[in-house]
């Protein structure tokens, strides 16, 4: 099995000595390449938190041939080696959330699976997406 790859590992892996005695550059909230996303979020999406991450985590798109839109697309990319699990999760009154199934999970380069997620959209009808991160024990 592959192993764990706990958060202090990755900083370890990520950050010298004296980066990560600073808070504002190694610290869960700091985002050092200012792509937007934290460190913490890095390291549940797989990310790298000096290098700036332009498609990391959940993409979505929709297709232009179809007037008004009929399906949502959800791509999302995770790194299953990490002590949090991630997953979408759906609501039409952001107070009841269904989790999203997806049409399979596939393996990528460095360690890194992406889930494919296809919704029916109706744009006259209130529909709310999240990604949830939740810790996955350890």
């Amino acid at each position: 099995p592959i192993p764990i790859l706990t958060e202090a590992l990755w900083k370890a892996m990520h950050f010298t000595a004296e980066q990560m005695a600073d808070a504002n550059l190694s610290g869960p909230l700091a985002d050092p390449d200012y792509d937007g996303y934290t460190n913490l979020l890095e390291y549940t999406l797989g990310g790298n938190p000096l290098t700036f991450d332009a498609q990391l985590g959940l993409v979505v798109t929709q297709d232009q041939e179809e007037i008004p839109p009929q399906v949502l697309d959800l791509v999302l990319i995770r790194n299953p080696r990490r002590l949090v699990a991630v997953k979408i999760q759906l609501s039409t009154d952001l107070v009841i959330w269904h989790d999203a199934s997806g049409s399979g999970v596939e393996q990528l380069e460095d360690s890194l699976e992406r889930e494919h997620v296809r919704l029916p959209w109706d744009d006259r009808e209130r529909q709310f997406i999240r990604v949830v991160a939740e810790t996955n024990g350890g």
